[in-house]
């Protein structure tokens, strides 16, 4: 048989399908093994995001095109939800887009795209969108709601969200800004995180009001909501008080509060997440910030633990094995991946330019981070200077001698 066996590494270097690879002057996104960090510019290939410069992302990703509020930019659709400027949904083989103006975008492919902007009958901005029981369904301002059976199809107006409530330091009207959504249980839940005011919907088309209130003086607070292990799980603060409570429902409609998650007197929003069979909450009281976490939604008392003075945690993530933490007031993500009595001993954070990029979200298995947006921003990965990229997962191999283990790594910059 002529040349080499079929599976022979022919060097250190295995390129599985990626450009021309080498430890000196290897093309962006070559793979090289090696016993030990080849050192700048490469990075491990586990899965893990990293920052790349901007000049270098389209050569390792190439990005779909998804532009906001009519001004197109290159990104992968990177999004969030609340003030993220867009979120993104996932289902029935369509990623969906939603943000300012109404506007609803749709592709196939969030890597490559293109998207395909969809008639939309409001232009109101939505906050979130959401995939479940095979409708997509769109909440935002002033309690308009949005549905749509394909996402590419047509889109239609829901009913039975509460858009204004009464400010009763002024008495005039103000309009609920719903921008959250989680679905479980063959159930909706929206939520407005500014006030206390929540709903819930079987079929993403028809809402039920449970709580439309607005953020005043004493009065309780929603801050964010998602679902695992059976149930919808809320952060909210208590009405009179700086005390935030895990608040539980399994159908959308009957709350239970659970336990108390310390108390926030700075922090406008305390994110949850869920993954990994864990639910993760980031905290901050001024200085301190901490992490708590169960897996058990109903427990009376959850794990918690001060991971130092981060400042606002503003976004949390569960993403592979890995649960992330975005501190911004410090301009660090903070990662681990173990969630034990000790969290520090896996606890590593990286710089982060949180004036750049301030939340974002997990979908279909893609972990997506965003900016902060203004009216003309276009969507983009990162911020001008610099995009998120998450190297492939590969596993290790064995060097020659049999015993020495050699870790993929991939050319990340120049």
């Amino acid at each position: 048989m002529r040349g080499r066996p079929f599976g022979t590494i022919a060097s250190p270097v295995q390129r599985l399908g990626f450009p021309a690879a080498g430890a000196v002057g290897a093309a962006l996104g070559s793979i090289l093994y090696a016993a030990a960090s080849p050192g700048v510019g490469y990075a491990p290939c586990n899965g893990a995001p990293v920052e790349v410069q901007a000049t270098d992302f389209p050569l390792l990703v190439r990005p779909g095109f998804l532009p906001v509020a009519g001004t197109p930019a290159t990104g992968t659709g990177q999004s969030g939800a609340a003030s993220r400027g867009v979120s993104i949904a996932y289902g029935a083989g369509v990623y969906v887009a939603v943000g300012a103006g109404g506007f609803i975008y749709t592709t196939t492919d969030l890597i490559n795209g293109p998207w395909t902007k969809r008639t939309s009958p409001t232009t109101a901005d939505l906050g979130d969108v959401c995939f479940g029981n095979g409708v997509f369904t769109a909440v935002g301002t002033g309690g308009v709601t949005v549905w749509s059976a394909t996402g590419t199809g047509g889109w239609t107006l829901g009913s039975g969200l509460t858009a204004t409530v009464t400010d009763p330091n002024t008495g005039q009207p103000v309009a609920i800004g719903w921008n959250k959504l989680a679905f479980g249980n063959n159930v909706f839940v929206a939520i407005a995180s500014v006030g206390a005011s929540y709903a819930w919907s079987a079929d993403g088309k028809a809402w039920t009001t449970v709580q439309a209130n607005l953020r005043f003086s004493g009065a309780p607070e929603t801050h964010d909501v998602c679902f695992g292990a059976g149930y919808f799980v809320m952060t909210r603060t208590a009405s009179n008080s700086n005390n935030v409570y895990a608040v539980t429902s399994a159908d959308g409609a009957a709350w239970t509060q659970r336990a108390s998650l310390g108390s926030t007197l700075t922090q406008p929003v305390v994110p949850i997440a869920f993954g990994n069979g864990t639910f993760i909450v980031g905290q901050s009281n001024n200085a301190p910030s901490y992490i708590y976490w169960h897996t058990n939604p109903l427990a009376a008392n959850w794990n918690f633990y001060n991971v130092g003075s981060y400042g606002v945690i503003s976004a949390v993530f569960c993403f592979n094995t890995q649960f992330l933490f975005l501190a911004g007031n410090a301009n660090k993500l903070l990662s681990t991946y173990d969630l034990s009595a000790d969290p520090s001993a896996g606890l590593s954070a990286q710089d982060w330019d949180a004036t750049a990029r301030a939340a974002g979200q997990v979908v279909n298995g893609q972990l997506l981070f965003h900016p902060k947006t203004s009216a003309a921003a276009g969507l983009v990965v990162g911020s001008a200077n610099a995009r998120m990229f998450a190297p492939p997962v590969l596993p290790a191999l064995k060097a020659k001698d049999g015993t020495t283990s050699l870790t993929a790594y991939m050319r990340i910059a120049a």
